[in-house]
């Protein structure tokens, strides 16, 4: 029979699904505006595929399957070359002949499950068949059609992309409502129960109503009680609902000319606002990774990103630990439920602070003194660093004077702290001390001595020895090496004043009567204040005094001559043998005088000498020989004074009877 509806011109042929086991599964694209006359709304039982030649045998097909499905109406051909797999299966795999017929013959296939076209949409039609016997080809459209037929084999989830739908004929149920019941459990479809907040989705009936003068109003409610309408009744089943903002009720209504027919069951679709319930900054000292971290909703998904407009998550997860950062930076989060519902991206702030780094060695050894302690350096740090030492003490440098293990804690501004500690060995330096800054006299000499615990010295002069005699003025250093290794600088300056020391050769005596002696200089030079100590308890301050002795005996007279640039205390005394002698045995010579390296004794008395000492003019032995057991006669002696440093000496020379001091200068 001619169906209600028709679409196609009769003016191409295919084999196409129903004569192949290759290409045995297609898909047509109607647009439903070119259907003839145009199909309304309604329940489509039957739909019709026209020959296109004649045949006299009947086909047979196994695993013969229908479905159909709509698109909207703003969509004219298919988007690619992959099935749709949402059609309604209006014929069931299963058997299916056809018999014999003559070209443009419409062949008829009942529906077995109804399909109901909202007279809007446009339509997809799938045919499919397993095996066959006998074949049917069928009309196809092929111009003005691109995009509009898929085929291929019936397990493939994508065919061919082509052109040509086929002809294709329908028939309506067009009963009118009043005598149509709705479906049981007919109402909308659940399959969304929440949504994101201000997201827009689609409320749909679970199956159109065939009838005419049916439509659908779609309400929704607050509480489940009260009822309002969303917008108006239309007859496709469907409404867009847009801003969702809170938990809401929907129903529809099925009215039939206006009058309520059907009432579905309310479902309730719960609105998704994800939050971040915390996700604090982080601050960190130093280059490293910093462990984020940030919660949301009871199930909820954690995704971080790397800038703040979203795109792909770098994590995902409530702990998130960074790759290693050199600088502050910014890290976006958002919780997520329900697979799409995100929340807002909030900032973390990563902060970076400039670190303490302590690089202290782990042994270091100080050459320390009872004025110079030994002093330990934390270094110098930025970003305002406060120091803590292990004895409480807040500098950046602390002295000490014992060996132990000492530590340090160093922080900053941003209370980045590190610590530190390092084992001290403490060694003694030589005890070098010059004096304070002096000013000599013209011709007088200063010993300056470097100090007994050196085993090298370094004057500035170039001099190496401990002792350095100083006549002239100048700055002397000397640099001390002791034997662990410590090593001392010390200096003292020396100014050259205009005034010259007190000289003189030795001391006269001469015998003017019994016990009675005259005392003089021998060429006296620049004295002012003469002070004679005769060795009997009296005491003179002529330049020339006579003295009379009170007994005969022994006594050993001093005289100590100065002026403004000091006293010289001359230890050359005058040894009386026996104050009633007018004239002594014999003397003692000393030559050459001045003497670089050596020196003679030459003894003309009839006395054996026991013994000779050198001091210097500061009073100290530099010298001692013992000769009580020596066999020589003592009439000459030499002495090795080439160790001596350049400067005036005393030669004491002992006798039996006396002792005898004489003046020696050495010269280098």
């Amino acid at each position: 029979q001619t169906p209600q509806y028709t679409y196609g011109i009769s003016n191409g042929s295919n084999v196409f699904p129903l004569a192949t086991t290759t290409s045995n599964k297609e898909q047509w694209f109607y647009i439903m505006s070119e259907f003839n006359p145009i199909v309304p709304a309604g329940q489509i039982d039957k739909i019709y595929i026209k020959r296109s030649s004649s045949s006299s045998t009947t086909a047979t097909y196994t695993g013969f399957t229908v479905k159909m499905g709509m698109v909207p109406n703003t969509q004219t051909q298919f988007a690619n070359n992959t099935y749709l797999t949402t059609l309604q299966t209006v014929v069931p795999s299963g058997p299916f002949s056809i018999g014999p017929g003559n070209v443009d013959d419409w062949i008829e296939i009942p529906l077995t499950t109804p399909f109901i076209y909202d007279g809007t949409s446009n339509l997809v039609v799938e045919m499919s068949q397993t095996t066959y016997s006998g074949s049917v080809n069928l009309r196809s459209v092929l111009s003005g059609t691109t995009n509009r037929r898929i085929h291929g084999g019936v397990n493939n989830p994508t065919g061919s992309l082509t052109t040509g739908p086929k002809d294709l004929g329908i028939d309506m149920e067009t009963a009118i409502c009043d005598t149509v019941d709705a479906p049981p459990n007919w109402g909308l479809i659940d399959s969304i129960l929440s949504v994101c907040i201000n997201s827009d989705f689609t409320l749909e009936v679970t199956e159109l109503i065939p009838g005419t003068g049916g439509e659908y109003q779609f309400q929704s409610s607050s509480d489940g009680n009260n009822w309002n309408n969303v917008g108006t009744t239309n007859t496709s089943g469907s409404m867009v609902i847009n801003n969702m903002t809170q938990d809401t009720y929907f129903r529809v209504q099925w009215l039939c000319n206006g009058v309520v027919k059907a009432t579905s069951a309310a479902i309730e679709i719960l609105v998704v606002e994800p939050e971040i319930l915390s996700a604090p900054d982080v601050t960190r000292c130093g280059t490293g990774s910093v462990s984020l971290n940030a919660t949301g909703p009871n199930g909820s998904i954690i995704q971080w990103f790397d800038n703040s407009s979203g795109g792909t998550p770098i994590y995902q997860g409530g702990t998130f630990n960074t790759p290693t950062l050199t600088n502050s930076r910014s890290y976006w989060v958002a919780a997520v439920v329900d697979g799409d519902c995100m929340s807002d991206l909030e900032e973390v702030i990563v902060t970076i602070y400039p670190d303490i780094e302590l690089n202290l060695p782990d042994t270091f050894n100080l050459c320390t003194s009872p004025m110079v302690p030994g002093v330990l350096d934390a270094g110098a740090h930025a970003n305002n660093p406060n120091y803590l030492w292990d004895d409480g003490s807040t500098n950046r440098y602390r002295e000490v004077m014992q060996a132990g293990l000492y530590w340090v804690e160093v922080s900053n501004e941003f209370g980045c702290t590190d610590r530190d500690s390092i084992y001290a060995n403490i060694r003694l330096n030589p005890n070098v001390n010059l004096g304070a800054d002096t000013t000599i006299c013209k011709g007088a000499e200063l010993i300056l001595d470097a100090g007994g615990d050196g085993v090298s010295y370094n004057w500035n002069t170039g001099t190496s020895d401990r002792y350095l005699s100083v006549s002239s003025g100048g700055t002397y250093s000397v640099i001390v090496e002791s034997g662990n290794g410590c090593v001392v600088k010390d200096s003292i300056t020396v100014q050259l004043s205009n005034d010259e020391v007190v000289e003189f050769d030795g001391i006269h005596v001469t015998n003017l009567a019994a016990r009675t002696f005259k005392f003089e200089l021998i060429n006296p030079q620049n004295a002012e204040e003469y002070f004679w100590s005769f060795g009997d308890g009296n005491y003179s301050g002529d330049p020339s005094p006579a003295h009379t002795y009170a007994q005969s005996g022994n006594y050993i007279v001093h005289v100590d001559v100065s002026n403004i640039c000091g006293s010289v205390y001359d230890s050359i005394s005058t040894h009386i043998v026996s104050i009633e002698e007018k004239e002594k045995e014999g003397n003692i010579v000393i030559y050459p005088n001045p003497s670089r390296d050596k020196v003679t004794i030459e003894n003309k008395t009839s006395q054996l000498i026991e013994e000779i000492k050198i001091f210097d003019v500061h009073g100290r032995e530099m010298y001692k020989k013992d000769l009580k057991n020596n066999s020589n006669t003592n009439n000459i002696t030499e002495l090795d004074i080439s160790f001596l440093p350049a400067g005036m000496y005393w030669i004491y020379i002992t006798t039996e009877n006396e002792r005898i001091i004489e003046k020696v200068k050495v010269i280098k």
